[in-house]
């Protein structure tokens, strides 16, 4: 639930799927409206016993097999008039729909990197435990007299 809230709140992701065995009206609730405050869509997945407990959720669907190739969905709540059906979705065949096989794609080729010796000392001075070795890095590599330098700390103290 914890992760949801902050998927949720960070507003960096279309969807989120959740699976939670319990979970209250309250924070049901919360999902819903940091869902929709990021404008996201989140989709619950909860045991079947789970369809006697209230819900705010606006679409709430129990998916069954209904033989080999089939999917039945059965539409608990909805907008709309109440459908006492389900809605029965055939399900493809891999091989009779085309795709026998996955193949993969295939990857460009990867030119090495070669990392200059200012970079190199900078990396290894970072990851030195002393901040002073990683400042003696950095004033080597950035030269504070230099214009572009000068105009970075304009802008940052601005």
């Amino acid at each position: 639930l914890w992760a949801a809230e902050q998927v949720l709140r960070s507003k960096a992701f279309g969807g989120v799927l959740v699976w939670l065995n319990r979970a209250r009206p309250g924070e049901l609730r919360r999902l819903q409206v940091l869902a929709q405050a990021g404008e996201s869509a989140i989709w619950l997945f909860r045991p079947a016993q789970a369809q006697r407990e209230s819900s705010p959720a606006v679409l709430r669907l129990g998916l069954e097999p209904a033989g080999a190739d089939v999917l039945s969905i059965l539409f608990h709540k909805r907008r709309g008039p109440l459908r006492e059906s389900p809605l029965l979705l055939p399900l493809a065949d891999p091989i009779r729909a085309g795709r026998a096989s996955v193949r993969p794609l295939p990857v460009p080729p990867v030119e090495p990197f070669i990392m200059d010796p200012a970079t190199a000392k900078l990396l290894a001075a970072l990851s030195s435990p002393s901040s002073s070795v990683a400042f003696d890095a950095l004033s080597d590599v950035f030269d504070p007299n230099t214009p572009d330098h000068a105009v970075l700390d304009r802008s940052a103290s601005a």
